[in-house]
């Protein structure tokens, strides 16, 4: 397949599925690097401004937004996308009604229970109006446009990035000056309820609904029915990935709390990229081919290959670079960099286990998850404690790690068999991925017998630690080129039964024909 401008102008204006697919993803991509550089950025900024424990009680604050930010979702967006009808008028107007719903009672439990979480449990009093003030963040995130889950259905990804990146720009621009005037995290809150406002002007200008009060019954029960279950999964998972620092602000110092913060803040960037990517492109792609599991199959084993082929590196840069990226931190932060190096496992377990997520949401298979969700919470609850006051830090970190392991596998056991997908045709779909694992770690150990011959100490120097890193990479990426570049010379079978155009896709779906 020829590599010319003809052909990406081909690729970049074609209506086809797999096209919509892969210019949704470079949207995505670049919107969430953005954002998530926009973020690292403030908080390399913060670790300049306020101290360890600052910072700490900061993180613990972020947990609590990120929580609710999680909580405003009632399923009700899922249930859209994955609704042949979600685009309908009488759905929107529905969808919007149940989220002011749960958004206004949110909003009153919040508010009442700010004095006892404060007071009570972290006893920290200035947490009360910290979470009083970040109730407007419920207001603002219950009252944005629902287009732009009609733009997500339609994989018209362009202008929801250059949403979230506006917010996320004007939010930290905000937060860091507000920051630097007050020296607390009064202003931090106040920049991040700042970003979720323009988030939400700007979701009326990119989509022409206007929300009416308007109650569909049929519409309602309908979203209800799936959107429940996607909400509670949302609810579990999302309490599951922030229970580490509300147990770890319960029982150690801020001090503690701001060096584990920031370690996982970083884990969880690329994290965040390719969760997004896999779910907002993947979850409407597989939802139009649900009724043809091999079709799914198929596109599940793309997510996957696609996904493997890029984080794999990233995590390896931070395991055996932690301590050297944490250098640009003021040097109270240096604990950072082991941090870094024990949690890399984590961060790849997490994006291994969204690899599955778009399948099992597009078939329904939602309710595995809340049972993943109560394991981890379970998990935590037994391992956290204990290991914490024995090895400190990389106690709660090796915890993460157990976590996702144990949940990773059980998912992809469950998902392998909701999906009808033998393990052994699984291992051969998906085989590159082990191929390019092999070739990387013989690359890393023949660059560091290398080393070890002409007399240095991968330890002591940067630049052997630097080499070693860019050998297992080199191996790692080589394995996949050479297959992308093998499957370019035949004809493509990368959703080959999906190269249709979107609208005669909704069209079958809607017919109940199989796609």
């Amino acid at each position: 397949m020829p590599f010319n401008l003809k052909f990406i102008k081909n690729k970049l204006c074609s209506d086809k599925l797999a096209d919509r697919c892969l210019r949704s993803c470079l949207w995505i991509g670049l919107g969430s690097i953005s954002a998530q550089a926009i973020r690292m950025v403030r908080m390399l900024a913060l670790t300049y401004i306020l101290a360890p424990e600052d910072i700490g009680l900061v993180i613990l604050v972020w947990c609590a937004l990120t929580l609710l930010q999680e909580l405003s979702d009632v399923g009700t967006k899922h249930a859209l996308i994955q609704n042949p009808r979600g685009s309908n008028k009488e759905y929107l107007d529905s969808a919007y009604i149940i989220n002011l719903i749960r958004m206004g009672g949110l909003i009153i439990v919040l508010y009442s229970a700010a004095p006892f979480i404060a007071n009570h449990i972290y006893q920290a009093a200035e947490l009360q109006s910290l979470l009083r003030w970040s109730c407007l963040i419920l207001v603002f995130e219950g009252i944005t446009s629902m287009g732009l889950v009609e733009l997500r259905k339609k994989l018209t990804l362009g202008r929801i990035s250059v949403v979230m990146v506006a917010g996320h720009g004007a939010g930290t621009i905000i937060a860091i000056i507000l920051a630097w005037k007050m020296r607390d995290a009064l202003g931090v809150v106040i920049g991040e309820i700042s970003g979720v406002g323009v988030i939400c002007i700007i979701s009326y200008l990119v989509h022409p609904y206007r929300p009416k009060f308007r109650w569909c019954g049929k519409a309602a029960k309908e979203l209800i029915g799936y959107g429940f279950m996607a909400y509670m999964v949302s609810l579990i998972d999302a309490f599951g990935m922030r229970l580490d620092i509300l147990i770890l602000a319960r029982i150690a110092r801020f001090t503690d709390v701001g060096i584990y913060g920031p370690a996982m803040q970083i884990i969880l960037a690329p994290c965040a990229l390719f969760s997004l990517m896999t779910i907002s492109v993947g979850f409407p792609a597989l939802s139009m081919l649900q009724h043809d599991m091999a079709s799914v199959r198929r596109g599940t084993a793309e997510i996957i290959k696609a996904a493997q082929a890029f984080t794999v590196p990233i995590f390896a840069v931070l395991a055996l670079l932690g301590p050297d990226i944490v250098k640009v931190l003021p040097e109270k932060y240096a604990d950072v960099g082991q941090a870094l190096r024990w949690l890399s496992l984590a961060g790849f377990l997490i994006v291994f286990l969204r690899q599955m997520t778009p399948a099992l949401y597009a078939i329904k298979q939602v309710y595995w998850f809340a049972i993943r969700g109560i394991m981890q919470i379970v998990i935590i609850l037994m391992f956290m404690v204990p290991l914490y006051r024995r090895y400190g830090i990389a106690g709660i970190c090796w915890t993460m790690n157990i976590v996702f392991i144990i949940t990773d596998v059980f998912v992809w056991i469950v998902a392998l068999r909701a999906l009808r997908w033998p393990w052994r045709q699984w291992l051969s779909d998906v085989s590159v991925s082990c191929r390019a694992l092999a070739g990387g770690l013989t690359a890393l150990g023949l660059g560091y017998l290398l080393i070890r011959i002409f007399g240095f100490q991968w330890s002591d120097q940067l630049w052997c630690r630097a080499a070693i890193t860019i050998a297992a990479i080199g191996g790692y990426g080589y394995i996949y080129i050479k297959h992308y570049e093998k499957t370019q010379k035949k004809p493509s079978t990368i959703y080959n039964r999906c190269e249709i155009s979107l609208p005669e896709a909704r069209g079958k779906r809607q017919r109940g024909q199989i796609i």
